[in-house]
């Protein structure tokens, strides 16, 4: 484990070398979270029953944002190692492929959440006040829940990733798990207001442990809710690492028998 920690340690002083750019490079949050202010603001004002305030829609959405975005091209650093054939190269490494580029890329990802839930909570606080019901014995608890979905959806883009061993182009796979999270997982809206079928449904999906169970958790914190998707998370990270590892053994072996 030591070694992935230093791998976590070395991606987060790399991101670091050129903090004002990547800073400057985050900012877009701001835009994209005065742009759900002005849109709820309009949807609330037709009187519009939901089971979220107003001020609530927003900060899930800013916590949304914040755990979402920061790995989007994970995707292209492992296809691009499969394809060229660089894989073979970390084969007889002493460490595990997946589990490295895993935590290479939770330090940009952590990063990235830090600097977008500073700035998504700077304009939240200014536009709508601030986070509703806030309690300090919360924060953790609430850290907690938005790390693990960070990690989950990691996982999840490197498990579909692996699919680079056999599938030529799974750009295809990596847009539609992106669609299933912005619609199905809770990132543009609740699901509450999904219909009851499709409620049920999305409900227990690995996409709504990364938007819709995390975020929700946070804006109506209650030890129930928490313990209800910190228990999801995980059991959804123990079968995607399970998955992975076995995925990425076929694809080994495929890459042997093929001469690499």
């Amino acid at each position: 484990m030591k070694k992935y920690l230093k791998v976590l340690g070395i991606s987060l002083k790399n991101s670091t070398t050129y903090l004002r750019d990547f800073l400057l490079g985050n900012t877009f949050i701001i835009l994209i979270i005065i742009i759900f202010v002005l849109l709820w603001k309009n949807i609330y004002s037709q009187n519009v029953k939901l089971n979220f305030t107003y001020k609530e829609t927003i900060w899930y959405l800013i916590i949304n944002e914040a755990v979402f975005f920061g790995n989007m091209n994970l995707f292209r650093r492992i296809e691009d190692d499969i394809k060229s054939g660089n894989v073979a190269y970390h084969l007889n490494k002493p460490y595990n492929y997946p589990i490295y580029i895993l935590f290479e890329t939770l330090g940009k990802s952590l990063l990235t959440f830090a600097v977008s839930l500073t700035f998504g909570s700077i304009v939240g606080l200014l536009l709508v006040g601030g986070f509703p019901n806030f309690k300090v014995i919360n924060a953790i608890p609430m850290v907690i829940m938005m790390l693990l979905s960070i990690f989950l959806n990691l996982l999840i883009y490197i498990l579909i990733s692996l699919t680079s061993f056999w599938v030529e182009e799974n750009k295809a796979f990596i847009w539609i798990y992106r669609q299933l999270v912005f619609a199905f997982g809770g990132f543009l809206i609740p699901i509450t207001l999904f219909p009851k079928t499709i409620y049920k449904l999305t409900h227990y999906m690995p996409w709504t442990y990364i938007s819709y169970h995390t975020s929700n958790s946070c804006v109506k914190f209650t030890f129930a809710s928490f313990i209800n998707t910190v228990c999801g998370q995980l059991a959804y990270i123990a079968f995607t690492l399970l998955a992975i590892t076995l995925l990425f053994r076929k694809g080994a072996e495929a890459l042997n028998v093929n001469g690499g």
